[in-house]
């Protein structure tokens, strides 16, 4: 399923079921605002999740200049062009949300409050994220 999502939103496809790979969203939708933009169904469950994920990604990609409308089971990722955040990026204390946004900042820049949640899943990821040549600062509170 990530290699059809990754692959397809490369080529041109632009909708897709999440229904069986809902931890996939935010990084999903962080591509598909790359890629010009893209549908999402089976979102219904990311409202189960450390975060409300749809939610969230739609309140950060909104400061990258990205809208995301969300229905009951579908998310629509707009096309727009990714501008640099002005605001402070939030983590919701949601792990794939920070990495979502931590991707997109090696585009932009940015700043993101609460990055520290990446250790649920990959300790090791603004680490490892840096090996492939992202710069990243990490601010102790």
């Amino acid at each position: 399923v990530y290699k059809d999502i990754f692959s397809g939103l490369s080529s041109g496809k632009n909708t897709f079921d999440l229904s069986d790979c809902p931890d996939l969203a935010p990084i999903a939708f962080t591509v598909a605002s790359y890629h010009g933009g893209a549908e999402f169904n089976g979102t219904a469950r990311l409202k189960l999740k450390e975060s409300d994920r749809a939610k969230a990604m739609a309140q950060e990609l909104k400061k990258f200049g990205i809208i995301l409308e969300i229905y009951d089971n579908s998310v629509v990722v707009k096309k727009g062009k990714i501008t640099y955040p002005k605001e402070t990026l939030y983590g919701h204390n949601d792990h794939r949300i920070v990495m979502s946004l931590i991707v997109l900042c090696t585009l932009t820049g940015g700043t993101i409050d609460g990055a520290e949640a990446v250790s649920k899943s990959y300790p090791d990821f603004i680490e490892e994220i840096t090996k492939i040549g992202a710069k990243v600062k990490t601010i102790e509170k």
